[in-house]
This record gives C-alpha cells, sequence and structure tokens, in this order.
C-alpha cells in the first residue's frame, strides 16, 4: 500500500510540475506574442525612419560625390601650382626669397605699365568718338538748314548721337576710375625689417 500512495504521489507531483511548466510556456508565448507585436509595429515606423535614413544618406551620398569631384578638380589645380621652391638652384632661404621678390616688383611694374598703356588707347579712342559726335551734330545741323532732311529725321539722328554721347560718358567715367586705380597703386611694397 506505501508503494501504490508512492507512485500516486509521484505522478502527482509530475502532473503538477508539467502543468506549470506548460503555464511558462504560455506565458512566454504571450510575451514573445507582443515582442512579435511591437516589432511590427517598429518595422512599420522603422520603414518610414528607414527611408528617410535612406534620402539622408542618398542626399548625404551625393554631397560626398560633389565634395570629391571638388576635391579631384582642387588636387588638379593644386599639383599644377607655381611649385616657387621646387626649383631654387643653388640658391637657399634669404636669397631665394629676395630673388621672388624682385621677379614679382618686376612683373608688378609690368602689368602697371601696360594698364597705363592701356588706359592711353582707350583715352585716344574717347578723343576719337567726340570728334565724330561732334562731326555728326555739324552734319546734321547743315542738313537741316539745307533741307536735306525733315525734322522728324533731324530728331532721329540726334536722339542716336545723344545716345552715342551717353556711352562715351560711361567710357571716360570707368578709364577716369581705372587710371585713379592705377596711379594709387605702389609701384613697390615698402620693405619688412
Amino acid at each position: 500500500m506505501n508503494k501504490i500512495f508512492l507512485t500516486a504521489l509521484i505522478m502527482i507531483a509530475m502532473v503538477s510540475f508539467t502543468y506549470a511548466q506548460g503555464q511558462g510556456r504560455e506565458k512566454q508565448k504571450e510575451k514573445v506574442d507582443k515582442v512579435q507585436k511591437q516589432e511590427k509595429k517598429n518595422d512599420r515606423g522603422d520603414k518610414e525612419v528607414k527611408n528617410k535614413k535612406a534620402n539622408k544618406q542618398d542626399s548625404d551620398e551625393k554631397k560626398i560625390e560633389k565634395e570629391a569631384e571638388k576635391a579631384e578638380r582642387t588636387d588638379s589645380t593644386a599639383s599644377e601650382g607655381n611649385a616657387y621652391g621646387k626649383n631654387k638652384g643653388d640658391l637657399k632661404g634669404k636669397e631665394f626669397g629676395q630673388q621672388r621678390a624682385e621677379e614679382a616688383k618686376k612683373m608688378s611694374a609690368e602689368r602697371k605699365a601696360n594698364a597705363k598703356q592701356k588706359i592711353e588707347e582707350q583715352e585716344q579712342q574717347i578723343k576719337g568718338n567726340e570728334e565724330k559726335i561732334k562731326n555728326a551734330r555739324d552734319k546734321v545741323k547743315k542738313q537741316k538748314e539745307k533741307g536735306e532732311i525733315s525734322a522728324e529725321e533731324e530728331k532721329a539722328k540726334n536722339e542716336k548721337i545723344n545716345k552715342a554721347e551717353d556711352k562715351v560718358k560711361k567710357m571716360k567715367e570707368t578709364v577716369a576710375k581705372n587710371k585713379k586705380k592705377i596711379e594709387e597703386t605702389p609701384l613697390e611694397e615698402p620693405e619688412m625689417e
């Protein structure tokens, strides 16, 4: 009888133990279901976020590509630079710097001389244009006195002459500005000690 009682007791313990384990599995299933639901919601949100991130990444990639292209352009131009210090020859430090300064002063003087020459040419052109305008006014006046042109034709020709005069005035102003700028620019920079 003891054996039967002991066997029944063991069976009851096993049943209750397996039953408890089953309930634990149900709770685990519920937890897994909750987690899966949350993941689905997050996936929807993540898809939107991923789309936004993807768009952002695309724009970032485009920016990076543009920057790389700019860098390539600047690299190619940087490698084609003056490289003043590369071919010094026998000169060192201070001597090389002094030579470069002399070259720069010569270049500055040349540019200033070229600019002055250009301005003189422009001034000559302005004088020539003023003469042409004066001759045109005289010609129109003579034609009107002789009766070769009507009042309307005279008015139209005078308007053209006035427009030409305005252009000459503007050209004079720009030449004067450029001339002043050249005169203000020093030929040689003061030496620093």
